[in-house]
């Protein structure tokens, strides 16, 4: 019997469909939990209890829900590598108490592992620049910055190439 399928006529059949639903239920709260103690700083709603189903006694059990998670880049490699991995743990956590990934996890922690791996290559090219420029990074001009960050096709606002060199 799956989750929201017809309780049956018989008393054995809506106690094992009430059985099943609260199971469920219980199980929707642990997984939105997990995603938003994961999330920290990143959370951006508190766990919402969004599809529900009315079991046999009346009361509504929850089968589906949701935590908005901040997924945006800030431009600066370190802080955006931080994230992704925030994402990612937030995404996942619903594994850590022994609930399925929703596809829509799925998404959120190949979002998150793409920041992870773009950020770790504009750190690896930035470090390049910091060992080319030596001790006179704080000495370059915006422009200069610029046209270092275009030879090494490093896409990234030049305040932040700044302040890395700094």
């Amino acid at each position: 019997m799956r989750i929201g399928q017809g309780a049956g006529n018989s008393v054995a059949d809506r106690a094992k469909y009430l059985q099943k639903l609260k199971a469920r239920h219980d199980e929707v709260v642990r997984h939105e939990e997990a995603h938003y103690r994961e999330a920290g700083h990143l959370a951006r709603s508190k766990p919402v209890l969004s599809d529900f189903v009315t079991g046999p006694d009346g009361k509504q059990y929850a089968t589906g829900g949701h935590v908005m998670i901040e997924t945006s880049k800030t431009g600066d490699p370190q802080k955006d590598l931080e994230r992704g991995k925030t994402i990612v743990r937030s995404a996942e956590a619903p594994l850590s108490v022994d609930s399925e990934m929703s596809q829509a996890d799925k998404n959120v922690a190949a979002k998150g592992r793409k920041m992870i791996e773009e950020s770790e290559q504009k750190l690896g090219k930035l470090k390049k620049l910091k060992v080319a420029v030596g001790g006179m990074g704080s000495k370059l001009n915006t422009q200069q910055v610029k046209v270092l960050a275009e030879g090494l096709d490093l896409k990234m606002n030049p305040g932040h190439i700044l302040n890395f060199l700094a």
